[in-house]
């Protein structure tokens, strides 16, 4: 459907995000989706699930609550270990952080609280247990879920065609090994993907001084929800939208979003700008302006508002990563 820019599947619930400039509005669109809805039965299309074998070192260091969890039981750690390998999960949905799959199947005489005090820092690939649940976190995060093994597989991985090594809809086994296998580290190794900079960009401005979370942000990484990464982007959409056409941008190219206090900035050759969003005192908003080499420009607080975006005439060449060059700040 025109505008749609994410379709995120749950345990229950189907989540629609849409662009709301190019939708038609939602009116328009939630009568599209119920006219779907109600001839489903007639458009739903089987496919049968993929089957994705993840091999887990458990115990040790790997599992760290293994023996608590099977003494709360009354279980060996052995039987643990058969018994959450023996069982065929599903993957029920996405979330948390990009690439945490929740796994539904796990046998019932498993199902533990989760701890009384989570971790601080969860190594990327544990095995934990939270609830009736299993999951396997993919980066190093907090985390409250009781863990059991790690995995050496690279469960998320944003130089892959598809980030995510689950999807909704999967079906999982999991297989024990031993410590030297799990050092052997991920048989697929690491992703042959790379972002190349760019050959024809030439350094146009120098950050003298930051300013207030000064941050390079587009219209946001779409497509990728479905497997837990966030949109990012721009605060206000719109500011970034029309400081952009007004230089002669795509109204989806990167810009310098600021928060309050804006940067200092110094620029290496000519060029046209624009402001969108707050009121600042440095320059006239909603306005291309053109600046010449050896320009400083120093924005200072804002007067009105909260935001504000500094399109450059050509964009800014920043690595796209998911095909965003949005600043995503936790994953950095």
């Amino acid at each position: 459907l025109r505008g749609v820019i994410d379709i995120v599947p749950a345990f229950a619930s189907v989540a629609v995000f849409y662009d709301p400039v190019h939708s038609g509005g939602y009116a328009k669109l939630r009568s599209e989706l119920e006219e779907i809805a109600a001839r489903a039965e007639d458009v739903i299309v089987s496919t049968e699930p993929r089957n994705v074998e993840v091999p887990v070192c458990y115990g040790g260091e790997f599992g760290p609550d293994l023996d608590d969890l099977a003494a709360q039981h009354s279980l060996s750690p052995a039987e643990v270990v058969s018994l959450h390998s023996g069982a065929d999960y599903l993957v029920q949905a996405i979330g948390f952080v990009p690439g945490f799959a929740y796994l539904g199947g796990m046998p019932v005489n498993l199902a533990t609280p989760r701890r009384s005090s989570p971790r601080r820092e969860v190594p990327a690939g544990s095995v934990g247990i939270g609830g009736g649940q299993t999951g396997i976190y993919p980066m190093s995060t907090p985390g409250g879920w009781n863990l059991v093994g790690r995995t050496p597989l690279r469960m998320f991985d944003a130089n892959r065609n598809e980030p995510s090594l689950l999807r909704a809809g999967d079906r999982v086994r999991f297989r024990p090994i031993q410590p030297a296998e799990f050092r052997l580290g991920d048989p697929a190794g690491p992703s042959a993907g790379h972002r190349a900079q760019s050959t024809e960009a030439m350094p146009g401005v120098e950050v003298i001084q930051p300013g207030m979370m000064t941050t390079v942000q587009d219209l946001g990484r779409t497509g990728h929800r479905a497997e837990g990464v966030v949109l990012s982007g721009a605060a206000d959409a719109f500011a970034l939208r029309l400081a952009n056409l007004l230089v002669g941008n795509p109204e989806c190219a990167a810009g310098l979003e600021f928060t309050l206090i804006g940067p200092e900035l110094k620029f290496l050759h000519d060029t046209v700008v624009a402001l969108g969003g707050a009121e600042f005192g440095g320059m006239p908003r909603w306005r291309p302006q053109k600046v010449l080499a050896g320009t400083h420009l120093k924005l200072g607080r804002a007067r009105e508002g909260c935001r504000v975006y500094l399109a450059f005439a050509g964009g800014l060449d920043v690595v796209p990563v998911l095909g965003s060059r949005s600043t995503h700040l936790r994953a950095g």
